[in-house]
């Protein structure tokens, strides 16, 4: 028999209590617990405080996780702010060259003008080549963004494409062009007259190719698809991260070892596979400082292995090591660097990138990321339309 009023049992025996039973404290208990240890001048609260708990949990700034926000939110705000203070040197004649050398195009169908441009590359002439997707079409460009042609237009056809995602120069001077709506990746000459295409199993994104020719396909479902450039055939395929996963669009690049640079915007993860599928590695992207979050979005490789990856939500470029260790920055908001989608490098020391956003900049910007010989000693730079090439070039 129980007697629960009094938590007395009586048993044949005698009479027993119960031991008085002790909760579990939950995290927020603990860390005002070691909150008050370790912070012993924050937390002497006036005995007299009408408000609900809930309202001295969130708002009062003497509570330890209240305390450990307001520290990060101000890491964040002073971190964003020095990404957009551009400090002027003093010093006469120390200004540094502007690291923006032009900037091509705005949002519209004409010459030299952009709709969503999406994957650019640099030839072996240092021409950059763009894939203007939503004008359904690629864009010729020298070195110093001159209108030159544009190829194609809407259409399933021969040199007909349906928003064309990337666009890349293979090692034989060809051009592959990722047809993402039609669902294939067309190989042009290096006249761009049409050579021959490969069908893809997937909406393909972006492109990146090895020395012997071997062209890695990404797709929008997360795979990655390789053909031979000799041959035409898709040969090999894997998926990239956890398997069950929804798909997303994927940026590739590819190492100077053949291994595929993998940029996954969905899950903030870098990822480093070998051309057999198998991964080597991954690493989440850091930034400069503790107080901001890395969007991980285009990526491509240096001549000497290192990895340039944009920031989307930042809107910076930063530079790491293939193991992931945090360099530098490349390109900040005071250099003129806005919403980049993809980047390249071109042999003469330029950095060229795509920039698009909804009601805003749709255009090509040419940076200065080494030494040219082109540029050099010159300061200023062109934000200007770009021209267009007359028809006897």
């Amino acid at each position: 028999m129980v007697d629960y009023q009094s938590h007395y049992r009586v048993y044949p025996h005698g009479i027993t209590i119960d031991p008085p039973r002790v909760g579990v404290k939950s995290f927020r208990e603990l860390y005002h617990e070691e909150g008050r240890k370790l912070f012993r001048d924050r937390h002497d609260r006036p005995v007299h405080d009408g408000r609900h708990e809930v309202m001295k949990d969130h708002t009062d700034r003497q509570e330890f996780e209240t305390w450990i926000l307001s520290q990060g939110i101000t890491e964040t705000y002073r971190a964003v702010d020095g990404l957009h203070d551009k400090n002027e040197d003093p010093t006469p004649g120390s200004k540094k060259p502007d690291k923006m050398l032009y900037k091509i195009g705005e949002c519209g169908s004409g010459p030299g003008d952009f709709r969503y441009p999406r994957g650019i590359c640099t030839t072996m002439d240092c021409d950059i080549l763009v894939a203007d997707s939503m004008n359904h079409r690629v864009q010729h460009l020298n070195q110093c963004g001159v209108y030159i042609k544009q190829i194609g237009s809407l259409g399933n056809g021969d040199t007909q494409f349906n928003e064309p995602c990337d666009v890349l120069e293979l090692p034989n001077g060809d051009v592959a062009v990722a047809d993402k709506k039609n669902r294939r990746v067309q190989v042009l000459a290096e006249n761009f007259e049409f050579k021959y295409l490969v069908n893809v199993p997937g909406e393909p994104f972006s492109l990146a190719c090895d020395r012997e020719m071997n062209v890695a396909v990404a797709t929008t479902q997360k795979n990655v698809h390789f053909f031979n450039a000799y041959e035409g055939e898709l040969f090999h395929s894997f998926h990239i991260g956890s398997k069950g996963r929804g798909g997303g669009p994927l940026q590739i690049g590819m190492g100077q070892d053949s291994e595929i640079i993998v940029s996954d915007p969905e899950d903030g993860y870098v990822y480093i596979y070998s051309s057999e599928g198998k991964r080597l590695g991954r690493f989440s992207p850091q930034s400069h400082t503790a107080g901001l979050a890395v969007q991980a979005g285009g990526v491509c490789v240096t001549p000497l292995g290192q990895i340039l990856l944009v920031d989307t939500l930042n809107h910076v470029v930063n530079l790491y090591t293939e193991s992931g260790d945090f360099l530098q920055q490349v390109l900040m908001p005071t250099d003129d660097a806005g919403n980049i989608h993809s980047l390249a490098l071109g042999l003469e020391g330029h950095m060229v990138a795509t920039e698009f956003s909804v009601g805003g900049e749709h255009c090509v910007k040419i940076f200065r990321y080494r030494q040219c010989p082109c540029h050099e000693g010159k300061t200023p730079g062109s934000k200007r339309r770009t021209p267009v090439a007359s028809p006897n070039i």
